[in-house]
C-alpha cells in the first residue's frame, strides 16, 4: 500500500477532533461550497483523515446522498467511523490509497481533497484517480496550506520545533507547505479536467481553547507528536511560551487568540 509523507500515530486523530478542526472547518466549508454539491448526490472526500470534509457533506445533503471517505491509514480510518457514528452514521469510510482508488470511473458527483494533496508520494496520479473516479460534469477540489511566510501560526511553529527538535522533525511539517498551485493545476489539465483555476482562501480563525492547552494539544496531531513528547518539561515549556509571545499581535482584549491562515485551493470539472 502506497503511503503518504504525513503519517500520524497515537492518540493524534482525538487532537485532530479537539484541536486541528478549529483550524480547518473554515477551509472544508469553502471546499464544499467550491464542487456545488446538489441534494442526494455522491462525495468522495481523499485522504479524509478524521472526516471532517465527509461529515460537513453529510449536514449539507439530503439522506439519499452518498458520501464516501478514503484514507491510507487505518487509524484515521476507525477514528472517522467512531467520530461519525453520532450525527453522520450513513457516510461509507474505505482504508486505501488515493493513488489506487477501488471505485469505478465516474463513480461519484464530486471528488474532494483536503489537505492532503500536498503529502501525496504522486500528486500527479491522485489527481488523476480523483478524476477518473468523478463523473462528467463533476467537480473535484482540492486544498493545500500556502507558503511557510503567510502563515503566522505555523511559520512560528515550524520555526521553534527545528530549533528544539532539529531540522529532520521540523521538515515532517514544512514539506507541507511548499506545493505551489501551478503544480496542481498543471496536474488537473493533464488528467483532462477543464475549467482549472487556482484561489487563495484566508480566514482569521479564533483559537477559542486556552492557548497553552491548545499549542501542546495540536502538537499531537503532528508526526513531531513523540520527538516532541520525549523534549524535557523545559523543552516543551520553552516551546509554548515562544509561541504566546510570537502570536501576541493577534490577542484580543478578551485573551482570544484571532489568528489568520491562508491556504490554496484548485479545482477543475470533469470533461
Amino acid at each position: 500500500m502506497t503511503t503518504s509523507g504525513f503519517q500520524v500515530s497515537g492518540n493524534a486523530p482525538e487532537a485532530y477532533e479537539r484541536y486541528v478542526a478549529l483550524i480547518m472547518t473554515p477551509f472544508v466549508q469553502r471546499l464544499l461550497d467550491e464542487v456545488h454539491l446538489a441534494p442526494d448526490g455522491s462525495l468522495l472526500d481523499t485522504a479524509c483523515g478524521p472526516g471532517f470534509v465527509a461529515r460537513a457533506a453529510a449536514a449539507r445533503l439530503g439522506a439519499g446522498s452518498r458520501i464516501v471517505g478514503l484514507d491510507v491509514n487505518g487509524q484515521m480510518i476507525a477514528a472517522a467511523r467512531r467520530f461519525a457514528a453520532q450525527d453522520a452514521p450513513a457516510v461509507e469510510w474505505v482504508e486505501r490509497s488515493a493513488l489506487d482508488m477501488p471505485f469505478g470511473d465516474g463513480e461519484f458527483a464530486a471528488t474532494v481533497c483536503q489537505q492532503g494533496v500536498q503529502f501525496m508520494p504522486d500528486c500527479g496520479a491522485a489527481v488523476r484517480e480523483m478524476s477518473r473516479v468523478t463523473s462528467p460534469g463533476g467537480r473535484v477540489a482540492v486544498t493545500f496550506w500556502m507558503p511557510l511566510d503567510q502563515q503566522p501560526f505555523f511559520g512560528a511553529q515550524v520555526g521553534h520545533l527545528d530549533r528544539l527538535l532539529g531540522p529532520e522533525q521540523a521538515g515532517l511539517l514544512s514539506a507541507g507547505f511548499r506545493l505551489a498551485p501551478e503544480v496542481v493545476e498543471q496536474a488537473m489539465a493533464a488528467a483532462g479536467l477543464g475549467d482549472v483555476h487556482a484561489q487563495e482562501v484566508r480566514s482569521e480563525i479564533a483559537l477559542s481553547i486556552p492557548l497553552e492547552e491548545f499549542l501542546v494539544g495540536q502538537i499531537g496531531a503532528l508526526p513531531v507528536a513523540p520527538a516532541f513528547a520525549a523534549l524535557p518539561r523545559e523543552g516543551r515549556m520553552d516551546y509554548v511560551r515562544s509561541m504566546e509571545r510570537d502570536l501576541g499581535a493577534f490577542r484580543r482584549g478578551s485573551g482570544e487568540y484571532v489568528v489568520p491562515f491562508a491556504s490554496h485551493l484548485v479545482s477543475g470539472t470533469r470533461a
